[in-house]
């Protein structure tokens, strides 16, 4: 199964532009593999954002393909614990990530991240600036040299990338 992982900068400027490109980037892959598993958090706008445009691509699937869409959790949020119906009614799947739920919250979340990038075929990221856990996950991810991951960088304030079928080549465009 093809493996998608999703990261983002915590906020999120023109949302409607970063929607649609979210959405043409989930309609390009779901166009090019079968059986996807999509891997998202939910600590960030850009990450609810992410489920809502995969969930809406799962939703209009008309050709019985698998897709699943995978909560990765660091620990166990207060949503977690006090809001679970509500979760499931979104996501296909809901895993709290083992190995990070026993850090320290402040390492969690990129030990999560981490466990994310290794086990993925293809990152898609919303980087604004060259700091941040996206920032940081994004850089792992670059340093690992996997031969089949691919990359996809938006920046959205500074129109660098746009999804046209080019993130499929490790494009690197960089505003930092």
């Amino acid at each position: 199964m093809y493996t998608v992982s999703f990261f983002g900068h915590r906020e999120v400027f023109g949302h409607a532009d970063v929607m649609k490109k979210l959405q043409a980037a989930v309609s390009e892959i779901m166009q090019e593999h079968d059986e996807i598993l999509f891997f998202v958090g939910r600590n960030v706008d850009f990450d609810k954002m992410t489920a809502q445009a995969v969930r809406n691509a799962i939703d209009t699937n008309v050709n019985n393909k698998n897709y699943v869409l995978r909560l990765v959790l660091p620990y166990e949020t207060a949503e977690f614990k006090h809001h679970l119906r509500e979760l499931q009614q979104i996501y296909d799947e809901i895993t709290v990530y083992e190995p990070s739920k026993k850090a320290h919250f402040k390492a969690a979340v990129q030990i999560r991240n981490r466990f994310m990038i290794d086990t993925s075929d293809m990152i898609v990221c919303y980087i604004l600036h060259a700091k941040g856990g996206a920032y940081q996950s994004v850089s792992y991810a670059e340093k690992q040299n996997k031969k089949n991951l691919e990359s996809c960088r938006i920046n959205i304030q500074k129109s660098l990338f746009n999804f046209s079928g080019i993130c499929y080549n490790m494009v690197r465009h960089s505003a930092y």
